[in-house]
């Protein structure tokens, strides 16, 4: 099944089936050998890294830390916000019947490695998950897998990896202070459990590897870089007679389709500019209170 980005309903499904147009067109160098598939996911990387933002998924997380740091999700690109969870004893979950009108519901957020992970995936991602209890007129008693107490973590540069596994850190940095180094996240308590939102590449759950948008643009951009790559190589080790002219071309499909790309990742989202037109019209009431006609 596909994924979403929820902020611009942007959606994503595998490459196989870009992979396989690609060999089919290059049908003649595929029946050679010269076609090396290996490299293919490495190009969709690049591309949506150039892209940014506008083609990554929302993505949340529950790292653990361990000695002063946690290593980050293996998709994570861009922190949006992050947490510092303290988990309550195990106990049964009971709920006062005697207020009128209660209600409850749990949020689970799992967070498991895909059985075949084969791209930038690590052993030790086991099966996690965090609840997040809401509950009205209630009492309720956390199980153990329940995050009741929550600590919003700040991003800077103060904190610092430690020279041995229980080295003293004399450099000042804050209690909720973090930063991210090296694929990890470095902290300033020695361990406990860090709930993480953040934008990230989007991932097939099953086979492990990038998945690629949903847009002809982006799609055509991903497409004619591999085939750029791909008549290089043949070009500098002269594998391919009068390749040049197909790189020429290749380069050329691939600027256009590169620069729409790019012009659709930089367009407002229908959500950013509902939140820009309320933003101006709050300004509006407070700076021009006698001039705003929407008070009519």
């Amino acid at each position: 099944m596909g994924v979403i980005n929820p902020e611009n309903n942007l959606k994503f499904k595998s490459s196989d089936a870009l992979f396989a147009r690609i060999k089919k067109r290059l049908n003649s160098f595929d029946a050679q050998g010269l076609i090396d598939e290996g490299d293919f996911h490495k190009h969709v990387m690049y591309i949506l890294e150039q892209l940014g933002q506008a083609v990554f998924v929302e993505g949340e997380a529950v790292l653990h830390v361990k000695d002063f740091k946690a290593r980050l999700p293996h998709n994570f690109k861009y922190l949006h916000a992050a947490y510092r969870c303290t988990f309550r004893s195990n106990g049964p979950k009971t709920i006062n019947e005697q207020k009128p009108y209660f209600y409850y519901h749990d949020t689970e957020i799992t967070r498991d490695c895909p059985k075949s992970c084969t791209f930038q995936c690590h052993q030790e991602f086991g099966r996690t998950k965090i609840v997040i209890r809401t509950f009205v007129n209630g009492e309720d008693s956390f199980d153990g897998g329940t995050c009741n107490k929550f600590q919003i973590l700040k991003l800077s540069p103060n904190v610092k990896e430690r020279c041995t596994e229980h080295c003293v850190n004399l450099l000042h940095a804050g209690k909720d202070e973090i930063t991210l180094k090296d694929n990890h996240v470095l902290t300033m308590f020695p361990c406990d459990t860090i709930y993480m939102q953040y934008f990230g590449i989007p991932i097939d759950e099953e086979t492990g590897l990038p998945m690629i948008p949903e847009n002809e643009y982006i799609e055509k951009a991903i497409e004619y870089y591999i085939y750029t790559q791909l008549f290089e190589e043949f070009y500098w080790n002269t594998t391919v007679p009068g390749i040049a002219n197909m790189l020429q071309d290749a380069r050329v499909q691939y600027d256009f389709h590169i620069g729409m790309a790019r012009y659709w990742a930089k367009l407002p989202t229908f959500a950013k500019m509902v939140n820009a037109i309320r933003r101006q019209r709050s300004n509006r009431k407070f700076y021009y209170f006698a001039f705003d006609k929407t008070n009519a």
